[in-house]
């Protein structure tokens, strides 16, 4: 992993209890703490963030050794493809140690292959933790 990653990117926020609840959509995320994987998207400015350090803080549905949140902070400098998917990596890798090993190595090397490639390379090693975290 590079050393030159800043790890403050890679910090869930604190979350701030005066701004708005939502209890509609914490239940909603409540449900997909079912799955292996969430993502919350929207434009900027609409509370991602802010809902999902709430929803962080108040203890999600999902048992706590379940609730293993992979936090990538974006700005404008992130519209790079390969130094968002290494900063992805390393996210992944704050829960799952090793994960991405062979995707890491592929963003890193002097011509890079297809991101298809890369990403393959990825959901395998997510799919299958234990491998990647021996490597």
């Amino acid at each position: 992993m590079p050393t030159s990653l800043p790890e403050t990117k890679l910090y869930v926020p604190r979350s701030r209890r005066s701004l708005l609840q939502r209890p509609g959509l914490r239940g909603r995320l409540d449900r997909g703490a079912a799955s292996k994987l969430m993502l919350v998207s929207a434009p900027a400015g609409f509370g991602e963030t802010t809902l999902l350090t709430q929803w962080l803080a108040a203890g999600p549905a999902a048992p706590p050794d379940q609730r293993l949140p992979a936090w990538r902070s974006l700005d404008r400098a992130d519209n790079n493809p390969t130094s968002f998917w290494i900063y992805v990596i390393a996210a992944l890798r704050t829960v799952v140690p090793g994960v991405g090993e062979s995707a890491l190595a592929l963003l890193q090397a002097p011509q890079p292959p297809p991101i298809e490639t890369v990403l393959t390379s990825l959901s395998c090693s997510a799919a299958h933790p234990r491998k990647a975290s021996r490597s």
